[in-house]
Order: structure tokens, then sequence, then C-alpha cells
């Protein structure tokens, strides 16, 4: 089945039978926002994270690829890639940590830190999540609902196993139910997809 216009697809899993989602969150969602600005103020204004959070969990950043350390200096353009992870271990995980005792070790790949030009920045930002802010961020952001690109979707639907399916209690494409068969071989090519997810109370 080809879909031309954005669809909206939600799951519907019951409480406490929430499967992992974590290659999703893992191949990255997009964020929109239209403010020029640092990374700290993305993930506080557009995100919503708390301040408290992000200086306590989120350990590891990198933005286009490159490992970064002042979360104030380096700012978010149309296009970026920004990659969030708590600590990780071993010495590659105490080297890419944010102002870590080894973080000198890896200056020459570390984003430098730049100016915003304020009002040439309005697009798409691509998200991704790993270990432990994948598994704390995931859940409320599925809820809410996570913009993905078609191809990834489609990977990630491919991919799940029976047990997925199993546990899954609904799908619905723009308010219509479709069946799993329906949803996996469905083509959604370079657009973006809106995909939700619901936690719903088990049936009596």
């Amino acid at each position: 089945m080809e879909i031309f216009s954005r669809p909206h697809i939600r799951l519907s899993f019951a409480a406490g039978s929430l499967p992992g989602f974590t290659l999703l969150l893992q191949s990255g969602f997009v964020a929109r926002t239209c403010d020029c600005g640092s990374i700290k103020a993305f993930l506080v204004d557009t995100m919503g994270l708390a301040p408290e959070f992000i200086e306590s969990v989120i350990q590891s950043v990198f933005l286009d690829g490159r490992p970064v350390d002042d979360l104030d200096s380096a700012n978010i353009r149309e296009g970026s890639t920004l990659a969030l992870s708590a600590a990780m271990p071993g010495l590659v995980g105490a080297t890419m940590r944010r102002g870590g005792y080894y973080a000198p070790l890896r200056s020459g790949i570390s984003h430098a830190s730049d100016e915003c030009q304020q009002g040439l920045f309005r697009g798409d930002v691509t998200v991704k999540l790993f270990n432990l802010v994948a598994s704390e961020l995931g859940p409320a952001l599925l809820e809410r609902g996570i913009l993905v690109r078609g191809g990834n979707f489609e990977e990630f639907l491919a991919t799940r196993p029976s047990e997925f399916w199993s546990a899954c209690r609904s799908i619905t494409v723009d308010g219509r139910e479709v069946d799993a068969r329906e949803l996996r071989e469905s083509r959604w090519g370079d657009q973006l997809v809106l995909f939700s997810v619901e936690s719903a109370p088990p049936e009596e």
C-alpha cells in the first residue's frame, strides 16, 4: 500500500507490556524548532527536558558526530544530528563524557564553540537517544508522538519479533484501524511519519 500524505500511526499496548523501542530511538527522530540557539536551549525549550536531567543523566553529547563539552556554546543548526547518551562504560565512555577528566584526549575531534546567527535557523533536527537516556525519555516521547523518517520506520517494523505484534492490542493509521500485515506492507519512502504509542489499561 503506497501512502502519500503524512500519516499518524498509533499503536496500543496493554499497560505493563510496552515493548522496547530502542532501535527506533537510536536510528533517530525529527524535532522541529524555529529558534537558533545552543544545545542546552534546544533540550530545554524544544525537547522539554529539565536542566537537572540534562546535567545528571545526559553525560555524552554528539553534534554532527563530534563530542560536545559545553552545551551552552555549541549551537543547533538546520539539518543537525544530535545524539544523547548516559554514561558509557570503559575508557571510551570516560573519554567521550562531556567535561570529563579525559576530554582533552579527544580535543582534535571535539565540537568547537561557535556563535549563533539569530534568525537564520528554522527547520528540522535529528535526535538520537541511547541507553538510559532512551529508556528514561522514550515512553513520554512516544506517547506524545515523534516524527520518524519513513525508511527508518519501515526498517523498524520489519525487524519486530512476533512477541511485539502479539502484545499490540490495536493499530490505527489516521484513526482507521488496520492489522499488522497491512502496516508492515505500507511504504512511506522519504516522508516523515508521525508515530505514537498508547499504553492502555488491561482489558477486563
